[in-house]
């Protein structure tokens, strides 16, 4: 690629991380997110990695007993996929929502649209993952019975965040493959006319020495 490409490639990167973390930081905004709210969600951490694993292994395993025709698309990249949206929950329940995160979402978005399954895999398992909470709270005195209520709207804020961020950022995606598919098309279109263009002067040429 050379200088000016790998230089290139990194504003590229610097400029793409940089609309994520800002697409971020106004969601979290908009949703009330502080450092009090971020010690509640900490709070949960221990749960999520002790359940995180296998809700997303049942997750999977849900959807393909629902749509088979999606395990041969997510095969290729499963493992991968898998550790992945793990450590995304494990993050999101940091709640630190740095550049680790954005790294994070901007990969797992990636992962999710080559497995053909796009949000929705985010929306399944933070659907779990909730349910989870409840009936944790229900069976175990986790915390004080006053402030389930509080930290379970938090989380439910958080989870919902993270799936809507998921899917503008997939969106996003879809627009930017659009705008690049249209690019080599126009491209093609040209070369083709162009083409075209020669053949028909060579015919042309052909013709006139017929005819003289």
């Amino acid at each position: 690629m050379g200088w000016n490409g790998d230089l290139r490639s990194s504003r590229s990167w610097m400029a793409r991380l940089a609309s994520i973390l800002e697409h971020v930081q106004r969601r979290l905004k908009a949703i009330g997110y502080d450092e009090r709210q971020r010690r509640r969600l900490r709070r949960y951490r221990a749960i999520v990695e002790r359940v995180i694993v296998e809700v997303v292994e049942q997750d999977f395993a849900r959807a393909f007993a629902i749509h088979p025709m999606l395990k041969p698309a997510v095969e290729p990249a499963e493992a991968e996929l898998y550790a992945a949206e793990a450590d995304h929950f494990r993050l999101l329940f940091e709640g630190d929502f740095d550049q680790r995160y954005c790294d994070s979402l901007e990969r797992l978005t990636v992962l999710e649209r080559r497995g053909q399954v796009g949000a929705r895999a985010r929306a399944s398992i933070a659907f779990t993952l909730f349910r989870i909470f409840l009936e944790e709270s229900r069976t175990r005195l986790v915390f004080s019975r006053r402030d389930i209520p509080h930290d379970l709207f938090i989380i439910e804020r958080v989870l919902t965040y993270d799936v809507n961020t998921a899917m503008s950022l997939d969106r996003e995606f879809e627009a930017a493959e659009a705008r690049r598919r249209g690019v080599a098309l126009d491209a093609g279109s040209a070369k083709l006319t162009s083409r075209m263009g020669q053949l028909d002067g060579a015919l042309s040429n052909a013709f006139a020495l017929f005819v003289d």
